[in-house]
């Protein structure tokens, strides 16, 4: 089985919590986040039932992609 270091809404999630993520909000492609597993635990608690499971699934580190991280500043800048 292949450690789960990309995706923090799915099982087993061990990679890192805070950095460039996809998928945070749905207003925006990417993002910063300090604790991503702070949203994943909002998620859980907040959304409609039916959006949840791919709220959760969709999330997905972006870790050191250059241009997800200049997208995400861009994004913040605005």
């Amino acid at each position: 089985m292949t450690e789960n270091i990309l995706f923090p809404g799915r099982p087993d999630y061990t990679g890192p919590t805070t950095g460039v993520f996809f998928a945070v909000h749905h207003d925006r492609i990417c993002e910063h986040s300090y604790d991503i597993m702070n949203r994943v635990r909002y998620i859980k608690k907040y959304k409609a039932k039916n959006e949840i499971e791919i709220r959760l699934h969709n999330l997905m580190y972006l870790g050191g992609c250059e241009a997800a991280a200049k997208r995400a500043q861009l994004d913040a800048d605005y």
